[in-house]
């Protein structure tokens, strides 16, 4: 009303707001003109921010001119109207607490039905889809729904926003990786995994580029890419993911190396393609020469060296902590204190402008190998429960939002570029895999080669999945063509996943690949590294005596071994008095234990049952864990008695 009908003795300052005004008019104008498609605050902040700010300073203008010809307090509560009027103008309003209720109501639900199914499929056997396929499926439907029938403020919920799935989705599914791994399996195959992970990824990296690069910029066959985007692609996309293989892996205990090695590189290959990607994505404002290339180099191995030592001196840093500290007796303390140094290592490296992701991943390796042995006997079991059951909701919350980023974003499809890519990857992934096999396997001589078979397995195995796509986000944001490769990318990770990921029983069985292995390892593996932390590095960063430490590592054991069996025996109804998951076998024992003599155990022929011939493997398993870990012959007799 004021600026309609101005005060002639205020008409200087009025002119200012009206000229305000007309600027922020003309900038909406503009901004819906040559973005109409343009849905969300996020989607254009670059241009409400620039708004934004030459308000505030148009503002202030206004304050100094107009204070001359008004008061002091006339003049601050007119810019102060002003200011307030315009940016509830530029900047879309929050929405208040109860959409936001409503809203994560409706996330959780669908959480909850992704579950139930999970569950479903699981008791099922049904093969050809698995619970993240179906987590996918679910965020389609729903996508659609939203797309459809919703408000803005709903669509804003459900949209996949890649700054937080790094700061807040993909930190603990890798920090439990770390933390919950097989460290004998993972460290016996190290330099398998290095190979596939560090030497591989760099293989896909450039050849997946070239070969889209030929295509799209040479050939002109598809959307026009410069070598930069195409090379930025090739690392992107080289981020594999098989979440769905290798938890087909652990239900049907497939050969434990063959997990390993799948496990390790894909975890480790996460991190390097992260490195890589920004690595690469950093000749976009320079060009390609010798020191360029060398530059880059040194960037990617400071980074990725430098956030190893971030992690791992975290880790070794609350190992000492818990040490000294005595926290046992403060086991809510102790818990609050694990998750926050866990969640540090993280902030740390991102702080220090190097990668988060390796940085936690080894910060939980550590964890895992030290402060473990630090913790309270209650806290060591919830650990490793709460960081897997974290990982789980946060696995499962990443494939319902790529359902939703169908959806989510104004696409475009280039068919001929999906394909070239799609075959690209197949063949970077063959190249990647079975050469440097056969150079694992020369160094090795004979001794655990990897066979044929479960090398085809590794190259089935290579889905891509949400760090592809998360990576792909912020390529849109700074590549001219950066909307193409998210389009195409998000093409490759649904197909991978519902495809790939539902063949994955079907493979195993035509490779004739062994399935319901132990995955009880009594081997004993050791190196000189390994010798030098036992005797050195253990003592010093925990507080576990040799003995302890050996039996609390035979209880592990025993635990795993307790739950594949009760697993193999789901549908036996005596499976509820077994306690806490321990194979408890009825024996009968010669010798009298009232008067102190030690029992003896009967030979599976004296028993005449079959539960002697159980019997024997149980304490034959624990016999080669005990050797293991070099536990005196004596106590050893002692756990057998309490077990």
């Amino acid at each position: 009303v004021e600026i309609q009908n101005p005060n002639p003795h205020t008409s200087s300052s009025m002119g200012l707001l009206h000229e305000l005004w007309s600027f922020v008019q003309a900038a909406l104008d503009a901004e819906h003109h040559s973005y109409p498609t343009l849905r969300s605050p996020e989607e254009r902040s670059p241009s409400s921010s620039v708004m934004t700010a030459s308000i505030r300073d148009t503002v202030n203008s206004l304050v100094e001119t107009s204070s001359s010809l008004l008061g002091e307090r006339e003049a601050r509560s007119a810019a102060d109207t002003a200011d307030s009027v315009l940016r509830a103008t530029v900047v879309c309003d929050e929405p208040d607490e109860v959409t936001v209720s409503f809203n994560l109501l409706l996330v959780t639900a669908l959480l909850i039905i992704c579950f139930l199914t999970a569950y479903a499929l699981r008791q099922s056997g049904f093969t050809y889809l698995h619970e993240s396929g179906s987590a996918i499926i679910y965020g389609v439907f729903f996508g659609s729904l939203v797309r459809l029938f919703s408000t803005r403020a709903i669509e804003e919920m459900v949209r996949f926003d890649s700054e937080g799935f790094f700061l807040f989705l993909l930190p603990p599914i890798i920090f439990e990786s770390g933390y919950n791994m097989r460290r004998r399996h993972f460290f016996r195959n190290f330099v398998s995994i290095c190979m596939f992970a560090l030497v591989g990824t760099l293989i896909s990296t450039f050849l997946v580029g070239m070969i889209v690069y030929v295509f799209s910029g040479i050939l002109k066959w598809t959307a026009t890419l410069t070598f930069v985007e195409s090379l930025t692609f090739g690392a992107l996309i080289s981020a594999t993911d098989p979440v769905t293989v290798l938890a087909i892996f652990k239900e049907l205990h497939v050969d434990v190396d063959l997990y390993a090695n799948v496990f390790g590189e894909s975890v480790l290959n996460d991190a390097v393609a992260i490195v890589l990607y920004k690595t690469v994505i950093s000749f976009q404002f320079r060009t390609f020469t010798g020191l360029s290339m060398l530059i880059a180099v040194l960037q990617f191995l400071l980074v990725f060296g430098g956030s190893l030592v971030v992690g791992v001196v975290t880790g070794l840093l609350s190992a000492l902590i818990m040490k000294y500290t005595k926290m046992q007796k403060h086991e809510s303390m102790e818990a609050a204190l694990l998750i926050l140094y866990a969640y540090t290592s993280y902030l740390l490296a991102e702080g220090l402008r190097l990668s988060g992701i390796v940085s936690v991943l080894f910060c939980g390796i550590t964890m895992a190998h030290y402060t473990y042995n630090n913790l309270g006997h209650q806290n060591r079991e919830f650990s490793k429960q709460f960081f897997e059951v974290v990982a789980f909701l946060a696995e499962t919350s990443i494939f319902v939002y790529l359902g939703f980023a169908i959806f989510s974003f104004e696409h475009h499809y280039d068919f001929v570029l999906i394909t070239v890519a799609m075959l690209a990857c197949l063949l970077a992934r063959g190249c990647n895999v079975f050469p440097l096999a056969g150079l694992v396997n020369l160094a090795r001589r004979g001794q655990n080669q990897i066979p044929t078979n479960h090398q085809v397995m590794m190259w089935f195995s290579g889905l891509r999945g949400a760090i592809a796509f998360s990576l792909a986000l912020e390529a849109r944001e700074t590549l001219p063509n950066g909307h193409i490769l998210l389009t195409t990318t998000l093409v490759i990770v649904l197909f991978t996943v519902l495809v790939f990921g539902g063949l994955t029983t079907k493979v195993l069985q035509l490779l004739q690949i062994n399935i319901g292995v132990s995955q009880h390892d009594t081997s004993r593996y050791t190196n000189r590294f390994l010798d030098f932390d036992r005797k050195y590095l253990k003592p010093f960063f925990t507080d576990r005596k040799p003995f302890e430490e050996s039996t609390d590592n035979l209880v592990v054991e025993l635990d795993d071994l307790g739950r594949e069996r009760r697993s193999d025996d789901d549908d036996d109804d005596d499976d509820d008095d077994y306690g806490d998951g321990y194979p408890i076998i009825e024996i009968e024992m010669d010798g009298d234990e009232e008067d102190g003599s030690s029992p003896e155990f009967g030979s599976p022929e004296d028993t005449g049952s079959e539960g002697g011939e159980e019997l024997a493997s149980y304490i034959h398993s624990i016999h080669s864990v005990a050797d293991s870990v070099n536990s005196d012959r004596d106590e050893l007799e002692d756990i057998e008695m309490r077990r």
